[in-house]
């Protein structure tokens, strides 16, 4: 069962991802960027600090690293995972108990308003984002990832999306249906959080966090 504290921590996670949202707040083509171009947002001042060039996930990854600790959580990014060789987790954050909650961050665009040109309506790739179609790294492949290693009996692993649609025809029946699938093998992965908001630059657009938690097994 997902704790109280597991449960705050995501809900204020969403929080976090929506102030991003608002932090960028560049102006492009006499529109401000919005979460959907956070790189052009930060990734020079990311590469300044780091000396990476960072994906979107990794970008909204390390802000949330910043937002995280600022209000006194003990948070590590891109942490090695414990019998994945290789392998980094996006987040790993220490609970009260000191046990840990791990989060793989992952995004998804099936329709977003764009600065560089016209809205973009529809995505073909998007799906393979999800079901892990010709990808090494979807939003299964974490559940899997997530779900198949051995953990500390003490410590949480989460799964949070990031995704972009439109008002009218959301994403929420494909997530739904690969989550259905990770249900059907008995994994007991818990619905956490579900939120949604429009994207301020267009309201035909919005974007969404839902977060999956997967509770000890001991």
């Amino acid at each position: 069962m997902v704790t109280a504290e597991v449960s705050r921590l995501l809900d204020t996670l969403a929080d976090f991802v929506a102030e991003i949202d608002s932090d960028c707040s560049s102006i492009h083509n006499g529109v401000e960027l919005g979460l959907v171009n956070v790189k052009p947002e930060y990734q020079d001042v990311a590469y300044e600090q780091t000396g990476r060039k960072l994906s979107e996930e990794q970008l909204i990854a390390w802000r949330l690293v910043d937002k995280l600790r600022r209000v006194r959580y003990s948070v590590e990014w891109e942490v090695p995972y414990p019998a994945l060789s290789g392998k980094r987790c996006d987040l790993v954050i220490r609970l009260n108990d000191c046990s840990r909650l791990w989060i793989e961050l992952k995004l998804a665009w099936k329709s977003w308003f764009n600065c560089e040109g016209p809205p973009v309506y529809s995505n073909r790739s998007y799906r393979s984002y999800l079901e892990g179609r010709n990808r090494t790294y979807s939003f299964r492949h974490d559940f899997d990832k997530l779900g198949d290693l051995s953990w500390s009996g003490t410590d949480y692993r989460a799964v949070c999306l990031v995704g972009f649609d439109c008002a009218d025809r959301p994403m929420d029946g494909e997530i739904n249906a690969v989550v259905q699938t990770i249900w059907d093998q008995g994994r007991a992965w818990e619905k956490v959080i579900e939120r949604s908001w429009r994207d301020r630059r267009c309201g035909d657009f919005q974007i969404n966090v839902h977060s999956w938690v997967l509770p000890p097994a001991g």
